[in-house]
């Protein structure tokens, strides 16, 4: 699976910010406060992405798509491990 470096920041941050626990969820908020200078618009559509690559999903139902807060998916966490072992 390919992600921009853009994504790949995005997935991270959501990574730290749920503190390595599959049930916490993190909410668009967080995600945004960590990159203050990406539009809120760019991030979502990051987040869109990682929704259609299943590598993290909607903590709540959503009637549009996408939700206000995020839990990774277990395929997600498996990616990340994989990719955050590659040598770069």
């Amino acid at each position: 699976m390919d992600l921009t470096a853009d994504q790949e920041r995005v997935f991270a941050s959501i990574i730290t910010l749920s503190a390595g626990n599959r049930t916490v969820p993190v909410t668009i908020g967080a995600i945004h406060g960590t990159f203050s200078a990406m539009d809120v618009r760019d991030l979502v559509v990051h987040l869109q992405v990682l929704l259609r690559c299943k590598l993290i999903e909607n903590a709540k139902p959503a009637h549009e798509g996408i939700s206000n807060s995020f839990l990774v998916t277990p395929g997600g966490w498996d990616y990340y491990h994989r990719e955050s072992t590659q040598p770069r």
